[in-house]
This record gives structure tokens, sequence and C-alpha cells, in this order.
């Protein structure tokens, strides 16, 4: 279950053999699984589709008898991708809910923590679901920061009698961005995570790089990050656009600088990017346009002057969800 739910099957049937009996993967966008039943949910906010899968995964958990051996792939995404609320809450209430924590800067792990409370998925509620006696083994692969993976997904599988194994999450990718860098020859620093609002971290990130010593070699600078953006405008963008738009004042005319946001899931916020990528001449490129960025910023628009720009990063959904990276070159 989850953004990587097709990526993660996948890999389980391939060693696994002729072992699986039976499967269910509850995803965000189509892909085939031979041997094991599909379905979509909805995202980032639950409706139909993830009631209905909801209701088939605790159904399927269920289904397990004493002697089988259960194995749960838990990535980033689940929570709206599946939903069953207790008595006396609606799934209205749980996408209202959903919906103004989206707007309101709600960090993610405190959004999790919310919809724990109103589901019978959440909070170990699938962990429950099956019966004593089976064996569960739970896979995740995290989207949050922190060593806790009982955070993904808001814990379906939160219970005394599952200890999930940790696949890998942000560090991992840090460290693969590193290498990457590093193979092209740039001196790399990994620095500390990033947090709080993506308008303000991305400015000050990007002053913070700006004020760095002179060197003749190339530099690159790269943080995990998992922002927020409290929603004030109408516009489109997500937080790493809006990471980026922040930090773009700050490189004007540096003929040498180039900072880059991105979600590696792909999809930043609810647009078709990732993210995107700034340099010292974005701001003025903007300008000569008619573009306004701290007009755009202000109505959380960095899609749409992005866009204009072509400076967006459109990979597609990745197949995996491990956090934000940003990288800066100097």
């Amino acid at each position: 279950m989850g953004k990587a739910a097709a990526a993660m099957t996948q890999g389980l049937l391939e060693v696994a053999d002729d072992r699986v009996v039976s499967g269910l993967a509850v995803l965000k966008h189509a892909a085939e699984l031979v041997g094991v039943r599909i379905l979509l949910g909805d995202h980032p906010v639950p409706a139909q589709r993830s009631l209905v899968a909801g209701a088939a995964m605790l159904d399927a958990a269920a289904e397990a008898e004493p002697g089988d051996t259960v194995v749960a792939l838990v990535s980033g995404g689940a929570s709206a991708l599946l939903e069953a609320p207790v008595p006396g809450i609606s799934l209205a209430d749980i996408a209202a809910m959903t919906e103004a924590r989206l707007r309101d800067g709600t960090p993610i792990e405190a959004l999790n923590r919310a919809r724990r409370r109103g589901s019978r998925l959440k909070g170990g509620g699938l962990a429950r679901a099956i019966p004593v006696g089976v064996t569960v083994h739970v896979v995740v692969l995290s989207d949050v920061l922190g060593p806790d993976p009982h955070l993904v997904g808001s814990g379906p599988f939160d219970d005394a009698r599952v200890q999930p194994h940790l696949l890998a999450g942000n560090t991992q990718a840090l460290e693969a961005a590193a290498a990457a860098a590093s193979a092209l020859g740039a001196e790399v620093e990994v620095t500390a995570t990033m947090r709080g609002e993506a308008r303000v971290e991305g400015a000050r990130w990007a002053q913070s790089l700006m004020m760095a010593p002179p060197t003749d070699a190339v530099r690159c600078t790269i943080a995990g990050a998992e922002t927020v953006v409290t929603v004030r405008g109408e516009g489109r963008g997500g937080r790493n656009q809006e990471f980026a738009l922040s930090a773009a004042p700050a490189l004007i005319n540096n003929p040498h600088a180039l900072l880059v946001s991105l979600a590696t899931d792909g999809e930043d916020g609810p647009t078709d990017a990732a993210g995107a990528a700034v340099d010292g001449t974005t701001v003025l490129r903007a300008l000569e346009r008619g573009l306004d960025p701290d007009d755009h910023l202000r109505r959380n628009d960095s899609y749409t002057l992005f866009g204009a720009l072509d400076d967006l990063l459109r990979p597609g959904p990745t197949g995996t969800n491990v956090c934000d990276i940003a990288l800066a070159f100097s």
C-alpha cells in the first residue's frame, strides 16, 4: 500500500517465486502485477476509491489463517489511499480534516497522528484485523524524516505483535545523490534536514550558500527536506516549487549558482511536476516575461511561473517516496 506499492510488490514477487498465494496492492497509479489484485485509491485527500480499498484491505487481512505468513509492504501515501472510518466519523469528515491540514502547513507527522484517531485501519488497526497465529512481516519505505517506521501510512501495523523493517528512507536518497554528485567531480556536503515553511527555508538556505567562501572547485550542497506550505493564495504549486522560488532572489547574477528542489515521488503538491530548478537568471527571466516572482510567491503560484520559464522538473511518478531533496551547486 502506498505510492511505492507497485515497485515494492514487484520486488517481492521476484524473490518469493510461487509462494505468494494471494495478494492485494493499493496504488495511486495503475500498474500491472501478475497474480495480485490491484485497487486504486485517492490521494492526497481520501475519497470513495479509498473507502473501497480500505474495506478490501481489512477483508484481505481477516482472511489469513493460522500458519499463514502475511507480508505487508507500506510506503508513503497509504494514509490517503486507504480509509475505513470508525463509527461516528464519516469519510467526508476525514476528507475535510485532511484538506484543512494540507492547507494550513501541518507537518506530515502531526497529520498522520490526527488520521489515526478516526480510522479502523490506522494506528495498528490493520494488524489487529489479522487473526492470531499468523506470522506478519512488515517492510516500510519511509516518507517521513526520522527513524520511526510506525509514522508511515499513519501506522497501520503499529501493534505489539509486529516489528516493522525499515527498508529505506530519505537518508538513502541523500547518500545516492551525494555519490552521484561526487562522481561528477563536485565537492559534496550533506547538511542538516530542513523543516518549516518552504518559503522561509528556501530563502534562508540560498542566502547561507551564497555567503560561503569562494572555491575553485564545484561545490554541491545537499539537504533532505520535508517542508510545509501554508496556503494563502489560490495559485498552483507545491512545497518544492515554493522552496525554489523563494531561493531565487539570493542567486541573482551569480553565474555559478544552481539550486534544485524535488519530491522523490515525482509529484510535488497537486501538480505534475516534482519540483523546479533556479539559477542566477531566474528572477530576471521572469521579469522579462512580465512575471513578478514576489507576487507568485504570495499567491502560492510557483507552478505557473516555472511553467512559463520551462524550469519545472517533470519526471513523472517515480514509484518511490522518500521525502524531498534539495541540491545547490556553486
